[in-house]
């Protein structure tokens, strides 16, 4: 990395592959360069006042400095209640940031210059159904043998997902790691050992109790460094700790959704059916006259599809309404507008399809507040490194070239990654896989 940055500069982001987060000083020029990878894989946060530039990979590496200021940031609380996290540049603690994303940050002479070298677009050089499902393939193969190399054994998390399926299929690691619950609907346990044994690896398991749930909450929180509404990231800490045992890297299956269209919100346009082909202007006047009119069954529906996607669309997990919040909170002076959190996350995509928008959004808010955070957070919790080969430029290089109807249809979603991972496990498990 000193010697792309001695050859190409700040351009030397441009050639990198995977994750990063890193800060190059210059004794020549005096400045302070910072950059994040293309997805937000790892964190990067800073501080900053009229005397001081603090920059770390977690909050609470601030907080031993004498002249850190300590202050909850209550301006973000609206976003964080609509969303389940804080969208955008801002954290709850005043004056803390994140680098985004496909950003980097030079500091210099108590000043700060951020610029993006890496936007989300999408293709229209569409290909084939079978084209597509071998690019997929072909790319996936190639992402997992990169994220492969290590000088320490490799092992992997395993769900009942297509996802971590996928890629242990593909990588066919040694160890893998999976836990569930008592209840029978949230235990992916079964499913992991059938496809282990299948593949002639190992798989270990972990039940969490109840009790072990509620103790290990207060740990979560301090190591995620502000709040996240998810309760996945109990289930990534417990499995962190239980391939902590073993590995010091994993492989884990974050990003398949974001890229390949993994989730039912995607479904949006589809769902509308017939009242979907109407006129935009009509369905949009009908919106109009509905959001007066109380909310009973069908009226959300109407609203929605009679909106802009960049008018109304909070993500895949929205929580409450701008109503809700005003009720909430005793300061309602800070409320965001729907523009001050979208921001310019559609700028980008201004062309695309509705679904395209919808996964641009994603991969701007939810999946770096969300997604990345929370992997990162409880695998270096138990100090191992999380390793993810569906969020690579490369695959999304791929994965943006899908049409509409080969993320997602009436039956499916994910449809031709679906296809592509049929070729790496048995038949009889691609039917229990999600």
């Amino acid at each position: 990395m000193l010697h792309g940055f001695q050859e190409y500069r700040y351009d030397v982001v441009n050639y990198l592959r995977g994750m990063f987060a890193f800060a190059l000083y210059d004794t020549k020029t005096h400045e302070l360069f910072c950059a994040r990878d293309h997805f937000g894989i790892k964190p990067f946060y800073y501080y900053n006042d009229p005397q001081h530039f603090l920059f770390a990979s977690e909050i609470k590496g601030f907080l031993d400095h004498p002249d850190f200021h300590k202050e909850l940031n209550t301006d973000v609380l609206d976003i964080y209640l609509k969303m389940n996290y804080v969208a955008g540049e801002n954290t709850f603690f005043k004056n803390v940031k994140q680098l985004l994303p496909g950003h980097y940050l030079i500091y210099k002479n108590q000043s700060i210059e951020i610029k993006r070298y890496y936007s989300i677009a999408f293709k229209d050089q569409y290909k084939t159904d079978q084209e597509m499902i071998a690019a997929i393939d072909q790319i996936m193969k190639d992402s997992i043998q990169h994220h492969l190399i290590a000088d320490v054994e490799v092992g992997s998390f395993l769900s009942s997902g297509i996802d971590s399926s996928y890629l242990v299929s593909l990588a066919r690691p040694q160890h893998t790691y999976t836990v569930g619950y008592n209840d029978e609907r949230y235990n992916e346990i079964s499913y992991a050992k059938d496809l282990t044994q299948q593949l002639g690896i190992e798989n270990k398991s972990k039940i969490i109790s109840k009790e072990e749930y509620l103790q290990v909450l207060p740990k979560i929180m301090y190591h995620l460094d502000e709040p996240t509404a998810d309760p996945a990231a109990v289930a990534l800490y417990f499995v962190s700790q239980l391939a902590s045992q073993d590995v010091k890297v994993v492989l884990s299956g974050e990003g398949a959704d974001e890229f390949f269209g993994g989730y039912n919100t995607y479904r949006g346009d589809i769902d509308s059916g017939i009242y979907g082909k109407l006129p935009f202007f009509i369905r949009h006047a009908i919106a109009s006259l509905c959001k007066h009119l109380p909310t009973f069954k069908g009226v959300p529906f109407l609203i929605r599809n009679g909106e802009r996607i960049e008018d109304y669309y909070v993500g895949v997990n929205p929580v409450f309404s701008d109503n809700d919040c005003k009720h909430l909170l005793k300061d309602t002076s800070h409320l965001h507008s729907h523009q001050d959190i979208v921001g310019n996350v559609f700028d980008y995509v201004k062309k695309a399809t509705n679904i395209q928008k919808r996964q641009a959004f994603d991969l701007q808010t939810w999946f770096i507040k969300d997604i990345l955070q929370k992997g990162d957070k409880m695998t270096m919790a138990h100090s191992i490194e999380s390793r993810v080969p569906f969020t690579d430029k490369e695959v999304f290089q791929v994965a943006s070239q899908l049409k509409d109807n080969q993320k997602v249809t009436k039956e499916n979603t994910k449809v031709l990654l679906r296809q592509a991972a049929k070729k790496s496990f048995l038949m009889k498990l691609i039917r229990k896989r999600n």
